[in-house]
């Protein structure tokens, strides 16, 4: 009787499994030149730079429960209303370059020939974020919405962004910010497309570079980041934030305002840590006013 029963049990879940994968290859068979066509077609309309793709191929399968579009060895171009001259031996006309960008969107509406974007993957390439004394951004790459938005058959409803094997650098030219890591994995999660949110973050990172005004706060430290944070008019609030910079546990809060003008308000606390142990974490220009500290 017990191995009857494994038996029928055995051949319910492989005919599952057997229903699933003929319903996938149903289902990119008939849309997969539908669904690149509209993708394609929308994302050309929304943006005002130039994208190269070497190919364009879709999944059911590559991140099942989810369909996906995966546009391979892509580049963004930056936005052309960035000050190039304001950079010196810093690539200015790329903003993105990957591998890989899938996008991962619902199946069940696929199958109503509407598509929900929902998830972002990006996979061994390189980001730059720049911006120029006048405050323009190459981020700026998406026209002005328009009366045509809502009938789209395209509509993004982003709640999750992962990373894997990626590397940013930020430079601001206005107060020589500089931000230079290589994003192991990152996985952001929240409901962006809310017009006030909160997400999180968890990541582990090297931080090659912060630095500032030729003052490098950080040089090549492990990271590992937990946190929540809240966005509301152009502020994120750090509500729970959890940080190890070199395995060593800190606690950070804060906000990040973004207009009109980038600013950070942030707070860093360590728990039982000694101060030689800090100083180590400190730039070099600091550890030497106040090298005669020990702890006690």
């Amino acid at each position: 009787m017990t191995k009857r029963i494994l038996k029928y049990v055995l051949f319910f879940f492989l005919g599952i499994a057997v229903l699933i994968i003929a319903s996938g290859l149903i289902i990119n068979y008939f849309y997969k030149d539908k669904a690149i066509a509209v993708i394609t077609s929308e994302i050309n309309k929304q943006l005002k730079t130039k994208i190269d793709v070497r190919s364009i191929s879709f999944s059911v399968f590559s991140h099942f429960p989810q369909a996906s579009i995966q546009f391979n060895d892509i580049l963004i171009h930056s936005s052309t209303a960035l000050n190039s001259a304001d950079f010196d031996r810093t690539q200015t006309d790329t903003l993105l370059f990957a591998k890989q960008i899938s996008l991962g969107f619902n199946l069940f509406n696929l199958l109503q020939k509407k598509y929900v974007f929902e998830r972002i993957t990006a996979t061994d390439g390189k980001v730059f974020v720049l911006l120029d004394k006048n405050g323009n951004t190459n981020l700026d790459i998406l026209k002005s919405s328009n009366t045509n938005a809502n009938t789209s058959p395209v509509n993004v409803k982003l709640n999750s962004i992962l990373l894997k094997d990626m590397e940013l650098q930020l430079h601001n030219a206005s107060n020589s910010l500089v931000v230079d890591a290589s994003i192991y994995d990152a996985a952001i999660s929240g409901n962006f497309y809310e017009k006030n949110y909160r997400f999180k973050i968890k990541s582990n990172a090297l931080l090659k570079e912060l630095s500032e005004e030729a003052v490098n706060f950080v040089d090549y430290r492990e990271l590992s980041v937990n946190t929540q944070l809240a966005y509301r008019k152009d502020i994120y609030t750090i509500t729970n934030g959890n940080l190890l910079i070199d395995h060593l546990p800190f606690i950070v809060t804060g906000t990040i305002a973004t207009h009109p003008a980038t600013n950070l308000q942030l707070h860093l606390k360590g728990n039982n840590i000694n101060i030689e142990t800090l100083l180590g974490l400190l730039p070099v220009q600091w550890k030497e006013t106040i090298s005669d500290y020990k702890s006690s």
